[in-house]
């Protein structure tokens, strides 16, 4: 009797082992020929994103696929609002859609809005989350002292934080909510010379609703300080419409328009009210290595006061240090047409400090 050698016991479990994940993964076929096993991870109108162990995550057009069968269910949202759930077969472009007990479904790739887990489609896109969760965004802070003839404290901070539904990037939006706050507060003191201070207090609530992918609107709230300029409290509410022209994962560039109601307090001066619009963009763009740079710039014009008018910039780079952690460089201009006399319309901040990101 001939018994099997060890070498060959260990190349026949490796070779039922393969087999084994071979029959258990969903499959891939190219137009080519060429096949992947491994999993579905989504799919839309346009493109299929495929995770092959061997080969990782890869992005393939439908034109490029031959066939396409999956062991484990998916949900199809179809771009008439349709929902369907079941095992997904690709066979001469068209997604079959099989389900025990349900009617198969029959689509074409192009009426597929999404195609997703059952279990993102349940948490992401069906689930009603908490107000308190789903916030990403990031937490900037900076801090000086000096005690020698002059006693110098000068603290700056920012909150950057957003609230998407869904709240998958990929997915169709539906609603934003975004709160910003900018703070930087100094003090010079010297004996015998009055002390110096600055007070720049910036706060901005916006609530976005999407019309489209791109085209939305949205209603914001935002409250300005700055001593620099003798500007006790400005007061801004109105509301306008917002469209996306670019959104890759490196870049996302918008522009925006609005009309709002602005209420100016200066010091030692009574309160202005007047009509103002502002035209808006804003652009984020992720370099190589994860750095961030970020740019706005902003125009606001009044259509009653023709004087009282304002224009407002920034840009930031965040460089990642470690996990989380960032450095951060700012620099933000504020230019205020109508201050009170003796003060100087421009604020220009230049601003170096740690970041925090929330994911």
């Amino acid at each position: 009797m001939i018994r099997p050698s060890h070498a060959f016991l260990r190349l026949l479990g490796v070779v039922l082992l393969l087999s084994g994940l071979q029959l258990s993964a969903d499959t891939l076929v190219f137009t080519n020929g060429d096949r992947l096993s491994g999993s579905l991870v989504r799919a839309d109108a346009t493109m299929v994103v495929f995770n092959s162990p061997m080969f990782g995550q890869a992005s393939v057009p439908w034109q490029h696929i031959r066939s396409l069968t999956t062991l484990k269910p998916y949900v199809l949202i179809t771009t008439s609002y349709g929902v369907h759930q079941g095992r997904i077969r690709l066979h001469d472009q068209q997604l079959i859609v099989q389900s025990h007990g349900h009617p198969t479904a029959v689509l074409t790739p192009k009426q597929a809005a999404m195609l997703i887990s059952p279990d993102t489609y349940a948490r992401d896109v069906t689930a009603a989350y908490p107000v308190w969760s789903g916030w990403k965004g990031s937490l900037t802070t900076g801090l000086t002292l000096l005690n020698a003839t002059q006693s110098v404290r000068s603290f700056t901070g920012s909150i950057q934080l957003s609230r998407a539904t869904p709240r998958l990037d990929w997915l169709p939006p539906q609603s934003k909510t975004a709160f910003a706050f900018e703070g930087n507060y100094g003090r010079i003191a010297q004996t015998g010379h009055p002390t110096v201070l600055t007070d720049i207090l910036n706060a901005d609530l916006e609530q976005d609703e999407y019309l489209s992918p791109r085209l939305f609107s949205f209603g914001d709230v935002k409250m300005n300080r700055n001593l620099a300029q003798g500007l006790g409290l400005q007061q801004a509410y109105g509301g306008g419409v917002g469209l996306k022209l670019k959104r890759t994962a490196a870049t996302q560039l918008s522009v925006r328009a609005d009309l709002h109601y602005t209420n100016q307090r200066f010091l030692h001066k009574a309160g202005n009210g007047f009509l103002a619009s502002s035209y808006s963009e804003t652009l984020r763009h992720r370099f190589d290595r994860a750095v961030i740079w970020t740019e706005s710039f902003s125009v606001t014009p009044s259509l009653t006061q023709r004087l009282a008018y304002q224009t407002a910039g920034s840009s930031s780079l965040a460089i990642p240090l470690y996990r989380a952690l960032s450095f951060n460089t700012s620099l933000i201009d504020s230019y205020i047409n109508n201050p009170l006399p003796g003060f100087q319309k421009n604020s220009l901040q230049f601003i170096t400090g740690l970041q925090f990101t929330l994911h």
